[in-house]
């Protein structure tokens, strides 16, 4: 009313204690977050639909597909990755000015600077961070909370125009405007690395995954793409030949003279020394 919205809620730690919020309607509901529907008969029926709307698992996802389309965007090349880190530099000066200028207002001395990252750093950082989204994804995906048709979608965003260009389902060489670029191709190969077991076991998946991997051995031997890209493509092709099965294990903590820790490594090098002499 009057360009005036009153938001109402109760917490279950102050029983009997109505919350009230009286706010500006167009400031509110022009922001995105919040989204007027239509009236309930009952308390119950309000509160189940607003579970539906806005459970821990639906805010998840919707903030995973914001971050993937990012991820799309940035997996783009590295004029793509330039671009964002540009952004990301100019986002942090306006923010760190707007800081600024809210403690002199209020009289507060000034906060403390972030420490300046170079243009190369915000690159490097926007790559890893696209990285461990798109394997983030990929979990989400092994516990059920994302379907198998979501990842095609995933799979398609990142390398959907080489896949199904008229050149490459006919065996011919990609023309340049539908070549993937070796962020893309890197994410898809993580998302392989992630997904790609569960996948292949789920209803016509092998016969999906027979297809990605055709593809995949071309992409291998297309010296438009770097050669650690093409021999990640490679690598990727062995591990799902050993059953999915990572060639190197990943790092981890040692018990101290347990397999793999160096003190255990040593002992065994000086009994073969010993041995021998």
């Amino acid at each position: 009313r009057a360009d005036r919205v009153l938001c109402c809620y109760v917490a279950a730690q102050r029983p009997g204690t109505l919350f009230c919020v009286l706010a500006d309607a167009s400031a509110v509901l022009s922001s995105g977050s919040f989204v007027l529907r239509d009236g309930y008969a009952t308390k119950d029926d309000a509160e189940a639909a607003a579970m539906k709307h806005a459970s821990f698992r639906r805010i998840l996802l919707n903030k995973c597909q914001t971050e993937f389309e990012k991820v799309a965007k940035g997996s783009g090349g590295a004029l793509a990755l330039a671009a964002m880190a540009t952004e990301a530099m100019a986002d942090v000066a306006a923010a760190t000015a707007r800081a600024k200028k809210e403690a002199a207002d209020a009289g507060l001395p000034p906060p403390q600077e972030p420490d300046a990252l170079s243009h190369a750093d915000w690159v490097v950082k926007l790559k890893r961070r696209m990285l461990g989204i798109v394997r983030f994804i990929g979990e989400l995906f092994k516990q059920h909370l994302l379907s198998q048709k979501i990842m095609h979608e995933c799979i398609k965003l990142l390398v959907g125009p080489y896949l199904e260009s008229d050149e490459v389902m006919a065996g011919r060489r990609a023309p340049d405007a539908v070549m993937p670029d070796d962020e893309s191709v890197e994410a898809t190969a993580k998302l392989f690395l992630t997904i790609g077991k569960i996948l292949e076991q789920l209803p016509q998946g092998k016969a999906k995954v027979d297809a990605y991997f055709a593809h995949f051995a071309i992409l291998a031997r297309d010296k438009r793409l770097a050669a650690r890209t093409r021999f990640m493509l490679q690598d990727l092709a062995e591990v799902r030949h050993k059953n999915w099965r990572e060639r190197r294990e990943k790092d981890g903590p040692h018990k101290l003279g347990g397999p793999g820790s160096s003190s255990s490594s040593a002992a065994q090098q000086g009994a073969a020394s010993t041995s021998s002499s």
